[in-house]
């Protein structure tokens, strides 16, 4: 099981990564899936630097039934 301290330095250091400029920008590919916070948002220009456009935007978003959709993990 992974930590909080390990999920909190993940959301600390897309924090740091992803500036609210940055943040403001969504590319079209996305639609309208759009991540809602700078660490889904980190993720996502990852998986996108990994696969081409047309291939990320082909993938759905896998929602757990213990998460928060919203969010790329929960912890209550």
């Amino acid at each position: 099981m992974v930590g909080y301290g390990w999920i909190d330095a993940l959301k600390d250091e897309a924090a740091a990564m992803i500036s609210d400029e940055q943040f403001k920008i969504r590319k079209p590919e996305w639609g309208t899936d759009l991540p809602d916070t700078k660490e889904a948002y980190w993720y996502r220009l990852m998986f996108d630097n990994v696969f081409r456009p047309h291939t990320a935007s082909t993938v759905k978003r896998w929602i757990p039934s213990w998460g928060a959709p919203s969010d790329p993990y929960h912890h209550p």
